[in-house]
């Protein structure tokens, strides 16, 4: 529910994905200014502060490298809008950064999704806004502030079918990222499944394999959350074409690694495509329908 007038404040990322969500709600903008000292500290000027006293702000920023300047735009913003009167603050993160692990695995270490969860409760935010984070734990560590983690099934399945894909099934790599392939194939009405991964516990490598999976039809869609090298993924579409599939197609929620676009192109036969969360050459779908839904 919005409280009094709903504005989108642009961050220093992602800045063309907030002016679509903001045209589609029909709602106004806080315009913004970052600029770099030569030191590398960013300033933060708010254009139009007026507009932020006693209205609801909803700060669009996308969390990807350098994770640690664009994290500290976020930071100085919000507590901007404060110093201005700003009457509630949410933020929009598409791609949240350090979200892998939600514990401690060596003696010592430190656990990084509970530094960047509770630096953004302490800055005053009331809801954050996350797109397919990769370990929803992380969650747990938010006492007051509100989390909301979305799957933009509408805006893969629209993108997949504005560009001719006709999938006979959904898969994911492995079980963990299942639940990505049941809520695309739900909305897109067709079968999904997955894959098995297993690791080696004296090498730690990982092997993918079929497992228990019936493939159905020869174009498939593979879908995970985030590409660093490829190589999972890579393996998947080997073993699909072995059963068969003569069209693969790949959809990934963040491209997180500069060489994985290349490398997925070169086994993939259709459609290769990621979110508009991190900035690469194809990240082409938009979020857009899927956070505005969420917003309203």
């Amino acid at each position: 529910m919005y409280l009094k007038i709903m504005l989108i404040a642009l961050g220093s990322t992602i800045r063309d994905l907030a002016k679509q969500v903001a045209d589609r709600l029909n709602v106004g903008i806080i315009d913004t200014q970052f600029k770099l000292f030569p030191d590398g500290e960013t300033s933060l000027r708010i254009l139009n502060p007026k507009d932020v006293t006693n209205n609801h702000i909803i700060i669009f920023q996308s969390l990807y490298y350098p994770q640690e300047k664009h994290f500290m735009d976020l930071l100085h913003l919000s507590y901007t809008l404060f110093d201005f009167q700003a009457l509630r603050v949410d933020v929009v993160v598409p791609y949240l950064c350090y979200a892998r692990s939600d514990r401690r695995t060596i003696e010592g270490e430190s656990i990084s999704s509970r530094t960047i969860i509770k630096l953004l409760e302490d800055s005053g935010i009331h809801t954050l806004y996350t797109i397919d984070v990769h370990n929803s734990e992380i969650f747990k560590f938010a006492s007051t502030m509100q989390t909301l983690d979305i799957f933009p099934d509408v805006d893969y399945a629209e993108y997949l079918w504005e560009h001719g894909a006709d999938p006979s099934m959904i898969v994911a790599p492995d079980k963990g990222a299942l639940h990505r392939a049941k809520k695309l194939g739900e909305y897109m009405k067709v079968p999904y499944g997955n894959l098995q991964k297993k690791r080696d516990p004296l090498t730690n490598k990982s092997q993918t394999e079929l497992g228990d999976l019936k493939v159905k039809g020869e174009e498939i869609v593979l879908i995970d959350d985030i590409v660093s090298t490829g190589t999972s993924l890579i393996d998947s579409a080997k073993i699909l074409r072995r059963e068969g599939v003569k069209k693969l197609h790949v959809i990934i929620s963040h491209c997180v690694g500069k060489n994985a676009p290349k490398r997925l192109k070169e086994q993939f036969n259709g459609i290769v495509a990621a979110s508009v969360s991190i900035p690469s050459e194809i990240s082409k779908i938009s979020l857009m329908k899927s956070i505005t839904k969420s917003l309203i």
